[in-house]
């Protein structure tokens, strides 16, 4: 198997999620720590449907 990883700045992931018609409901993002040296970010996001508003 294999597959690829990229690592966006949040702010790009986030404004590629609005690109795309999804709307974000939470956002969570992490500091760089003695584990990890990069920030890590998480999205909840959906694409809104018909019967409800943008």
């Amino acid at each position: 198997m294999s597959y690829a990883s990229y690592r966006l700045p949040a702010h790009q992931l986030a404004e590629l999620l609005n690109q795309a018609g999804f709307t974000i409901t939470a956002q969570l993002v992490q500091e760089p720590d003695e584990k990890r040296n990069w920030k890590f970010a998480s999205f909840l996001a959906h694409k809104p449907t018909t019967e409800e508003p943008a």
